[in-house]
């Protein structure tokens, strides 16, 4: 009788067993089945910047594309700055900056503000391309200008400063100990930024007066992120942080194979970070726990961009690959005549997609979902 029961369970649980594997496959697949989405992509046109300049024979487009409903703005680092019909491409106007230009471009209300390499800050007419004000900073910038309710913010040398957008005047600046590549992003009325020293500081956005600041082993590139009230920061010591944004006390950090030298971004309670490992890391925002890892063929020095529950990133190479953010899978990809040298722009519909090569090409595609 003993012997006849525990065949039966015995059976019982072979049979359970045999029937969770058949069914394992259909389980996955049901549950990831945004990974057969593909991404395909239709060249709708080029533009080629075609002249160098006396001030470097590069004509490669290292800024982000951005776009108002018409046109797209973009700059190349001959230091000249283009704005083009969307549907098009055909040029509305141009404007020579006098210094290379290699940081992104900022929208505002019928403006278009720029930092160059020349240690100017510039304010552009989006209609017309001419010149508003030109502001010279008594040193180098090293992030983009940043817009918030009618103020500038940048970091330059070892300053994070604000300016007025209206005329570029300084109103604060507020100095660190190394210099500030971290571009500073704004959340309520507080100020977040990195220096090289290593601090992430948080500072009163409309007097720049010093709250907290978080040390860490290694200088800070990217700019940080506050999503889902958690503020995210990475650093050249390898780690990720997440921190409370009032207080600077520290959530959960995570630690990475290599320096990490691009901006965080979130998405559905999910942060990704790139690391100089060649790893794009998913972890949980809650705890910092991996959702995965996506191996990198090349080094990737831009953030990515997120839109329409797809994720566009550039390594450095001529290829932009596109993954589905929930599981990791790559689902699409296009390559470039050229080194893509831009991260991708999109249109405010998020359908046309811009990217820039080193060779001067800016093009546009048409993105569709199969």
């Amino acid at each position: 009788m003993f012997e006849l029961r525990s065949w039966s369970r015995c059976s019982i649980v072979l049979l359970f067993t045999t029937f969770c594997l058949l069914l394992s496959p259909l389980l996955k697949e049901g549950s990831t089945g945004q990974e057969e989405i593909r991404a395909i992509f239709q060249k709708l046109w080029e533009f080629q910047v075609t002249e160098a300049t006396s001030l470097t024979a590069s004509i490669a487009i290292l800024t982000q594309p951005v776009c108002d409903e018409e046109r797209v703005y973009f700059a190349s680092e001959n230091g000249t700055l283009y704005a083009l019909n969307i549907a098009r491409g055909e040029k509305v106007w141009e404007f020579t900056a006098g210094s290379p230009v290699q940081q992104r471009t900022i929208l505002g209300d019928h403006s278009l503000f720029v930092a160059t390499s020349g240690n100017e800050a510039l304010s552009l007419d989006t209609l017309t391309g001419n010149l508003r004000w030109r502001k010279r900073l008594d040193g180098k910038i090293f992030t983009p200008l940043i817009l918030f309710r009618g103020v500038l913010y940048l970091g330059f040398s070892r300053y994070i400063t604000c300016l007025r957008a209206s005329d570029g005047e300084e109103i604060w600046r507020f100095e660190t100990r190394g210099e500030v590549h971290s571009p500073p992003i704004i959340d309520g009325e507080f100020l977040y930024g990195g220096s090289d020293d290593g601090f992430l500081y948080a500072l009163t956005r409309r007097e720049g007066r010093l709250r907290w600041s978080f040390p860490t082993s290694g200088k800070i590139r990217g700019a940080p992120l506050v999503f889902e009230q958690t503020l995210f920061a990475g650093s050249y010591d390898n780690y990720i942080y997440a921190l409370h944004p009032d207080s600077g006390k520290l959530k959960w950090k995570k630690s990475t194979g290599g320096d990490v030298n691009c901006s965080p971004i979130g998405w559905e309670r999910l942060v990704f970070v790139a690391s100089l490992d060649n790893f794009l890391y998913c972890l949980q925002v809650k705890n910092g726990y991996l959702s995965y890892r996506f191996s990198l063929p090349h080094r990737l020095y831009h953030p990515p961009v997120i839109s329409s529950n797809l994720l566009f990133m550039a390594p450095f190479s001529d290829t932009m690959i596109v993954i589905n953010p929930k599981s990791g899978a790559e689902v699409g990809s296009f390559t470039a005549p050229s080194l893509i040298t831009s991260p991708p722009g999109l249109s405010p519909t998020g359908e046309t997609l811009f990217l820039g090569t080193n060779q001067g090409l800016l093009i546009a595609l048409q993105k569709r979902i199969k």
